[in-house]
C-alpha cells in the first residue's frame, strides 16, 4: 500500500470513528462560507477600513443546522443595518429537498418492479385459457411432464382450476389449467368459467389456446382476453394446419400439437424468454414480501407529503399551504418507521429519545 493510500485509509477511519471531529470540520467549513458571504456583502474583510465598504459588522448570532453528521451550532455574522442575508441555509434546504425527492423517486422505482421479488418467491402465475376441447389440459400435462389433469374427448371435463408448480429456466412458475370458456348451462360449469376468467385476470402471463380443428372459426371469448401479457398458440397442428399463419387481434399464433409434442420446444423457449425479460433479478434488491412492498408504499406517501410542502410556494394559487413543522416532522417519522419495518433497525423509542433529548417537551 502506498503512503497516499495509507493516509486515505487513516482519514476514512478518522471520519467514521470520530463524529466530533467530523462535526467540527463541517462547522468550520460552513462558518468560513458565512464569513466569505459577509465580506462580499460589505465589500470589506473583517477589520478592513476602506472608503468603498457598504456597512459594518455587528457581532454574531447563533443558528442551529441539522445536517447528516448531526446538529451543528453555527456563529452567523450580522451587520448593523440588518441587511445581510446568507444564502447558505437556503442552499442547504434546497439540497435537502433534492435528497427527499431522490429518495422518493428511488422508492417508486422499487415499487414499479412488476412485483418481481414476490414473483420470484411465490412463483410466476401463468394461466392456460381457451374454449372447451382446445387441448388446454393436454398442454398442461405436456408442460408438467405428468398427468396432472384429466383429458377426455367430451367438452367441459375441467370444471375447476388445476395448478402445477414448474421450474422454467430457473424461475418458479405456477401453471394453471382452467375450464373452457363458453355459455354454460349447469351451475357447476358456470362457476368453473367464472373461476377461469378470474384466474386469467390475476395471471402474470396467459397462454391462449385456440382449436386448430375449429378453423376458420375463432373463439371470441378467448380472443377477448388477449393483451400484452398473452401468448397465442394454435393446438392440433398435427391434424389441421392453416395455409397461412393464424393472427388473432394482431398476435401471431404459434402452431403446436400437445398430442405429438410438435412445437412444444418453441413454446418453452418463448415462455423462458418472456419470463426472463420481465422478472430477471437484475442488480437492485427485490421486494420479496408483500409487507415490504406495503411498507415502502406508506413510506413513499409520507415522503410525497414532505416533498409537496417543500416545493410549495405560499400564497400562490393552487399551491399547498405551509404546514406546521411538527406535522412535517411527523411525516418524516412515519417514513423512517416504515423503512424500519423492513430493515428492523429503527424503533419508535429511538426517535422519541432524540426528541426528548434535543427539545424541551413536557418540561
Amino acid at each position: 500500500m502506498t503512503p497516499n493510500q495509507d493516509r486515505a485509509e487513516a482519514a476514512k477511519r478518522l471520519l467514521s470513528e470520530d463524529e466530533e471531529f467530523v462535526k467540527a470540520a463541517v462547522r468550520q467549513a460552513l462558518e468560513e462560507i458565512l464569513e466569505a458571504e459577509m465580506q462580499e456583502a460589505l465589500g470589506a474583510a473583517k477589520g478592513e477600513r476602506t472608503a468603498g465598504r457598504l456597512g459594518y459588522r455587528s457581532g454574531y448570532y447563533a443558528r442551529s443546522l441539522v445536517t447528516r453528521v448531526g446538529k451543528i451550532e453555527l456563529r452567523v455574522p450580522q451587520d448593523r443595518q440588518g441587511r445581510f442575508r446568507t444564502e447558505l441555509f437556503e442552499r442547504y434546504q434546497r439540497s435537502e429537498k433534492a435528497l427527499v425527492a431522490a429518495l422518493a423517486e428511488e422508492i417508486l422505482r422499487h415499487l414499479a418492479d412488476n412485483r418481481r421479488g414476490e414473483r420470484l418467491r411465490d412463483g410466476i402465475r401463468i394461466a392456460i385459457v381457451g374454449p372447451p376441447n382446445a387441448g388446454k389440459s393436454s398442454l398442461l400435462n405436456v408442460l408438467a411432464r405428468r398427468d396432472a389433469a384429466i383429458v377426455a374427448s367430451s367438452p367441459g371435463t375441467t370444471r375447476d382450476v388445476i395448478e402445477v408448480h414448474l421450474d422454467l429456466a430457473g424461475y418458479p412458475v405456477v401453471l394453471a389449467d382452467t375450464a373452457g370458456l363458453r355459455e354454460a348451462a349447469e351451475a357447476i360449469e358456470r362457476e368453473g368459467v367464472r373461476r377461469s376468467l378470474s384466474t386469467a385476470q390475476q395471471a402474470d402471463l396467459k397462454i391462449a389456446v385456440f382449436d386448430g380443428a375449429a378453423l376458420p372459426r375463432i373463439d371470441e371469448k378467448t380472443a377477448a382476453l388477449l393483451d400484452d401479457d398473452s401468448l397465442v398458440v394454435l393446438n392440433k397442428s398435427d391434424i389441421a394446419r392453416p395455409a397461412r399463419p393464424l393472427v388473432v387481434n394482431g398476435r401471431r399464433a404459434m402452431p403446436l400439437s400437445a398430442r405429438t409434442g410438435a412445437g412444444i420446444s418453441a413454446l418453452l423457449v418463448r415462455l423462458e424468454e418472456d419470463v426472463a425479460l420481465r422478472w430477471s433479478p437484475g442488480q437492485k434488491p427485490a421486494l420479496a414480501r408483500v409487507r415490504h412492498r406495503q411498507a415502502l408504499e406508506r413510506c413513499a406517501v409520507s415522503l410525497g407529503r414532505i416533498r409537496a410542502v417543500s416545493e410549495a410556494t405560499a400564497g400562490e394559487p393552487g399551491t399547498v399551504e405551509p404546514r406546521p413543522l411538527e406535522i412535517v416532522a411527523e411525516d418524516l417519522r412515519l417514513a423512517i418507521r416504515e423503512l424500519g419495518r423492513i430493515t428492523g433497525r429503527v424503533d419508535v423509542e429511538d426517535i422519541l429519545d432524540v426528541i426528548f433529548r434535543d427539545f424541551c417537551i413536557g418540561k
